[in-house]
């Protein structure tokens, strides 16, 4: 810290080669106004590593990284920085925007939910960009998120049949199939899937994942298929028991069926 100018130039050349999210954070948390008027510098560095330093650095829920207090509590300070890379032309740079948008979001959605409205449609690239970053409020079916990508209301369509395994050993795939018609109206459909787990109290966690998002045609049928994972992994640990499969469209529940899961 006593050596705050060759510390920020260091981490301008280290980042390309090891990342320096991680180390710029004690700085930020130590004087939030020094580290912050760095970042626009950084934000028109001619390596993509440098100006995604930016992005990730800022992130206020950066995975395995110590909070730091005033991330959370100046989000439009962070955004102002975000705005000069949203156009960025890296896609490294652009998906690190987009992660640091989902994690202000979680906080202060109403601001990322203005931000988004104001990108979304500016090229291909933004519009991708904008839907990675409200991806959590789109999973839990939050109206305004949907309709900035363009999803509204389902209008009259039917999930005339959900196939589900019965059952599914921990360790091997659930397969499942729907079937869904449109109406005579063309829209866009957003699938996706919620699974509710049992975890190890017996209590219940939903979990959503994406399915499909696309434009249909009037009176369009569609077999969906899929097939989850039950292996166990380091962030998820299955248990035996009833488990529910939710299929939803466009923010709402059409379909649902439970299924069990059994030890070897």
């Amino acid at each position: 810290m006593e050596f705050w100018d060759e510390s920020m130039k260091a981490m301008e050349i280290l980042t390309a080669h090891s990342t320096g999210e991680f180390a710029i954070r004690p700085f930020i948390e130590t004087d939030f106004e020094k580290a912050i008027q760095q970042f626009p510098e950084w934000a028109t560095h001619d390596s993509e590593h440098v100006r995604r330093l930016v992005s990730e650095g800022t992130r206020s829920r950066l995975p395995w990284a110590s909070k730091v207090a005033s991330l959370y509590q100046h989000p439009e300070r962070v955004i102002s920085l975000l705005e000069t890379l949203h156009l960025d032309s890296s896609e490294y740079v652009r998906r690190s925007v987009a992660n640091n948008l989902n994690d202000i979001a979680k906080d202060h959605p109403s601001l990322v939910k203005a931000v988004c409205k104001a990108w979304y449609g500016k090229t291909p690239e933004t519009s991708k960009l904008v839907k990675h970053a409200l991806r959590t409020l789109l999973k839990k079916g939050d109206r305004e998120a949907l309709d900035i990508i363009g999803v509204g209301n389902a209008k009259g369509i039917k999930a005339s049949a959900l196939h589900c395994s019965e059952e599914v050993q921990i360790g091997q795939d659930l397969q499942f199939e729907l079937e869904i018609s449109n109406t005579d109206l063309v829209q866009m459909l957003r699938v996706e899937y919620a699974i509710h787990y049992v975890k190890s109290n017996g209590s219940k966690s939903k979990k959503v994942f994406h399915w499909s998002l696309n434009d249909w045609k009037a009176s369009q049928t569609k077999k969906l298929k899929k097939k989850q994972s039950f292996k166990n992994m380091t962030t998820r640990v299955h248990y035996k028991g009833e488990h529910l499969l939710e299929v939803i469209v466009n923010g709402e529940v059409v379909k649902q069926k439970t299924f069990l899961v059994i030890h070897t």
